[in-house]
């Protein structure tokens, strides 16, 4: 944990538009030079974040709005999901499906709400979030490329709304309000009861805590090792929608959207806000990406909003 020696203030850089209609997800490549985005309109949208020019638009893989999608650590593929039950694997350059994943009778059942890259398997494993209770894991080293999942983790009573990796561990966001945690090495599970729904969550840098952003307006620090909660954030509005949320690289603060449109930056150690994006956006912040100098933030107002890092150095 750090002190607040260095306050991240984020200021306007610019601003991206293409999209009609909401815009779910943005994630930002490794390099930081180039982002993607998708939403209500069905497409996936390539941006040079330093030009902030729209390169490319892939089309075709759904018809229905896309609700997330991430990025291979080598940034040549990426993976989308919507309310098909299906997940699109492309690539990256050339613009074309790869291939599809579930859609099947092994399949999901209903919407596909979240997915990720298992990246600890060099991106061979992926993982998706159903609103039919279940996440699904599949390989892309299948001899036969069948799309049939090669495991089904049915633990959640509800809707499960959010799933990422980190290691050798799987993390689920559900409405039921658990968040759970899989080790896919000894296959043991750890449950946490947060009350509320949760939204979203994501590991922190380090590994140790999990955050995540629940239905009530809260945004809780959990330890991953024995489930305490360590803090709560809130000033943010966050009752019907779920709104992703980030450390900062260096694990000292804590970036989210807010229903209002405002975006909220918190000292990861003493809740405090440090910084409010008042009304950045005119709609709901769906979506934050943040690496080192770069915030880029998504909303339901079609548009997606650069922020750049400057650090000022407080007194203490």
């Amino acid at each position: 944990m750090q002190s607040l020696g260095s306050v991240p203030s984020f200021k306007q850089s610019g601003i991206l538009q293409d999209h009609q209609g909401a815009v779910h997800v943005v994630r930002l490549s490794s390099s930081e030079k180039y982002c993607l985005s998708a939403g209500a309109d069905k497409n996936v949208r390539l941006w040079n974040v330093e030009k902030q020019s729209l390169i490319k638009t892939y089309s075709g893989g759904h018809g229905y709005p896309i609700f997330d999608l991430d990025l291979s650590s080598s940034n040549s593929q990426f993976v989308s999901v919507g309310e098909e039950k299906f997940a699109v694997v492309w690539d990256v350059q050339s613009g074309r499906i790869v291939r599809k994943l579930g859609g099947s009778s092994s399949g999901h059942m209903q919407r596909i709400n979240a997915v990720c890259y298992a990246h600890i398997t060099e991106d061979s494993v992926i993982c998706t979030a159903s609103y039919d209770r279940t996440v699904r894991c599949f390989d892309l080293r299948a001899s036969n490329r069948s799309s049939d999942p090669i495991q089904v983790l049915d633990q959640a009573v509800d809707s499960v709304t959010d799933v990422c990796c980190f290691q050798y561990e799987i993390l689920t966001a559900s409405v039921d309000g658990y968040l759970r945690l899989y080790d896919i090495r000894t296959g043991y599970i750890l449950t946490d009861y947060l009350g509320p729904p949760v939204g979203k969550c994501c590991f922190s840098h380090d590994g140790n805590c999990i955050l995540a952003s629940c239905l009530d307006s809260c945004l809780r620090l959990v330890d991953k090792s024995n489930g305490d909660c360590l803090a709560q954030y809130k000033g943010h509005v966050n009752e019907e929608f779920g709104l992703s949320c980030q450390l900062t690289p260096d694990d000292a603060f804590v970036v989210c959207g807010s229903e209002d449109g405002s975006i909220y930056c918190w000292e990861l150690t003493g809740s405090m806000i440090v910084q409010n994006f008042n009304r950045a956006h005119k709609s709901t912040v769906s979506c934050v990406a943040i690496y080192s100098n770069i915030l880029v933030s998504a909303s339901h107002d079609s548009t997606i909003q650069l922020w750049t890092r400057n650090i000022e150095t407080s007194q203490t």
